[in-house]
């Protein structure tokens, strides 16, 4: 079993042009999935733009980090 994973940039997965579909082209039997770290990396984001105070503690966690790195 082999595997292509990427995060869902169009060039990576693209329809007409991407890498996946031109390794498809070649391998028929590929398996292609988008990252798992980046699909949730991307629900979290979208779960924290929902919620102000959620927001604001990611805002007071930024400031934290860029005050002690």
């Amino acid at each position: 079993m082999v595997t292509f994973t990427s995060d869902s940039a169009s060039t990576m997965l693209g329809n007409q042009s991407g890498v996946a579909k031109q390794l498809l082209e070649k391998f028929k039997y590929i398996f292609v999935w988008q990252c798992v770290n980046h699909r949730l990396e991307l629900a979290i984001s979208d779960a924290v733009n929902e919620f102000c105070g959620v927001n604001n503690f990611q805002i007071f966690m930024d400031k934290l980090y860029s005050l002690y790195s």
